[in-house]
């Protein structure tokens, strides 16, 4: 279990780049939580330390909407609203 991995180490395992990686990590509705995916390092705010095995499996196990939901159109007409 390699608890302390690099950014790029991450990114790596999850087949992403670096910065859609950190971007996710921003996301407040991203798969990523602080202190349980990854934390600072240091005094600063730059230095990201990550848990490797648990920010994949939380990649991979975070929802996401279903098709039908995300699904705009049929051939049902729009239903009116009043």
């Amino acid at each position: 279990m390699d608890i302390a991995s690099t950014t790029a180490e991450v990114a790596e395992a999850a087949q992403l780049s670096t910065e859609t990686l950190l971007r996710m990590r921003r996301d407040p509705n991203g798969p990523f939580q602080q202190h349980r995916d990854w934390q600072f390092i240091g005094l600063g705010t730059r230095k990201v330390r990550w848990n490797k095995e648990q920010a994949i499996q939380s990649l991979w196990n975070h929802k996401r909407e279903s098709s039908a939901e995300v699904e705009t159109f049929g051939r049902d007409p729009a239903p009116l609203t009043v």
